[in-house]
């Protein structure tokens, strides 16, 4: 209604001043439509691109992400046994299982204490396989033995304490002074051998 007034006022101020003036509905409309269609498409255009350009950046992203999660798994090793830090076996052999990366390397290396030393005695260099694992077989010296496995990036230690039995009469004395000794002081025990 107030386009219409104002149509109105302006016409009629026109013709006061001796000018023609006419309006074309149907023209004016197809003008504005046009107008109208080439706004929503440079909006849509707009927001295409910038769609668009959040989608690649959310590739890269997404991208570098996945990376470093393999790179991550590269270097991780996992051991699955000896499960416990420090074990004791009657056993002149060990055997050494893990996980890791397919397709990539660890070494294996068994170190027998001497002296207050360590000494190198045994190294292996296995390829992980197709289901992420590796698995050897080591042999251990009488007394305590540390066994590295490690690749570029990850270092697992475990100590092995191997104690050869010659006897029977070895084995029923130990079983004795284990029934003799509390709880405390096999722990005791465990923890000064550590040290």
């Amino acid at each position: 209604m107030k386009k219409l007034g104002a149509s109105l006022i302006i016409c009629s101020l026109l013709a006061s001043n001796n000018v023609l003036a006419f309006a074309d509905t149907n023209s004016t409309n197809t003008v504005n439509k046009k107008i109208e269609q080439k706004q929503t498409v440079q909006k849509q255009e707009s927001k295409n691109t910038s769609t668009e350009k959040k989608d690649s950046e959310k590739e890269i992203t997404d991208k570098k992400q996945t990376e470093k999660k393999e790179e991550s798994k590269k270097a991780l090793i996992e051991i699955i046994k000896p499960d416990s830090d420090y074990t004791v076996t009657t056993n002149d052999k060990i055997v050494i299982s893990g996980k890791g990366q397919e397709g990539s390397s660890v070494s294996v290396e068994v170190y027998s204490k001497k002296d207050e030393t360590y000494e190198r005695t045994q190294a292996k260099k296995l390829e992980i396989g197709a289901i992420g694992l590796f698995v050897t077989e080591v042999k251990l010296s009488p007394g305590e033995n540390k066994i590295v496995v490690k690749n570029e990036e990850d270092k697992k230690v475990k100590i092995v304490l191997y104690k050869k039995i010659e006897n029977k009469q070895d084995i029923q004395k130990d079983m004795d002074e284990l029934k003799d000794k509390g709880i405390k002081d096999m722990f005791k025990d465990i923890i000064s051998s550590v040290k």
